[in-house]
């Protein structure tokens, strides 16, 4: 491929590119975004590998958060199937027709003797009373 002679950017090679990460990798998002701006317009194949390391960085920092907003919503999620699930089984109590409580087993009758019965045994017993 021909270069022209106006062209003044050149392709960083891999090994420029690791030595570029090397030498700023512990600078901050906030120190690495000014060295990009002060970067020199010659300077224009550095520029993506800075936006990459404070992309890098950001995701970094934010991998926390978003873990534990994940295990928040999962949280929020299983609270709210079992309000649902709740709510539903009040509902299907309140529209069920109630059914009549069953009748009490009626007591034993209890029989009395007729005061002929009664006179019957009397006189078996040879009528003493106990």
């Amino acid at each position: 491929m021909a270069h022209s002679a106006h062209e003044t950017t050149t392709q960083m090679t891999d090994d420029e590119r690791q030595r570029f990460k090397k030498r700023y990798q512990d600078l901050s998002v906030e120190q690495l975004e000014a060295v990009l701006n002060r970067l020199p317009p010659h300077a224009a194949e550095y520029r993506p590998v800075l936006r990459e390391m404070i992309e890098e960085q950001r995701r970094v920092a934010d991998a926390p958060m978003q873990k534990r907003h994940r295990e928040l919503k999962r949280v929020q999620w299983i609270a709210a199937t079992i309000a649902l699930a709740g709510v539903a089984a009040l509902w299907i109590q309140m529209c069920r027709p109630s059914q009549p409580a069953a009748a009490p087993a009626s007591p034993p009758a209890v029989t009395r003797p007729s005061p002929t019965q009664a006179a019957d045994v009397n006189d078996l017993d040879g009528g003493q009373k106990p």
